[in-house]
């Protein structure tokens, strides 16, 4: 969201105090997004609880600092209500699936061509590592306990795909 809007949205959607607000609104613009964060957790909270916040805060800082692997893989297969997501079965796998063809069949990569660009610059990751070999494939080895990948492209944008047992 942009940062002058932060504290209009912190005053309406939550129920911090003015001074509190305040102090948040000072941090805005230092590129650290405390004010957006506090914003979040605050709603979050308030719609789901501290619990779920506390999950969706791991969940979150996991997949944006690349530490995927330490998330438990309930926790991710939850994670397949917000971000999107396929379930292929072992058949589809097979012994491996070319991370080009992955790619499109997630909706990651609107094609082949843009996939391969994608690799190219680097910029997918499989469950926070790069892929590495000229043509990557994907097997049963590459998901987390056998069940859960988690594929990214770019720094925001997150697909999981969960293989069918």
């Amino acid at each position: 969201m942009a940062d002058a809007d932060v504290a209009r949205f912190l005053r309406w959607f939550t129920l911090l105090d003015e001074s509190a607000i305040k102090e948040l609104e000072q941090k805005v613009g230092t590129g650290e997004r405390v004010a957006q964060k506090a914003l979040a957790q605050e709603i979050t909270t308030l719609a789901h609880g501290k619990a779920e916040m506390e999950i969706a805060k791991k969940a979150s800082e996991a997949l944006f600092s690349g530490d995927i692997a330490s998330l438990p893989v309930a926790l991710l297969k939850q994670m397949a209500t917000d971000v999107p997501s396929i379930t292929l079965t072992p058949q589809e796998l097979g012994s491996g699936m070319a991370l080009i063809d992955l790619l499109v069949k997630t909706g990651a990569c609107s094609s082949k061509a843009d996939a391969r660009r994608q690799i190219g610059q680097k910029g997918v990751r499989l469950n926070g590592k790069q892929p590495s070999g000229e043509n990557p494939t994907v097997s049963a080895s590459d998901f987390l306990d056998g069940e859960v990948l988690v594929l990214q492209r770019g720094k925001r944008n997150n697909y999981l795909v969960i293989l069918a047992k």
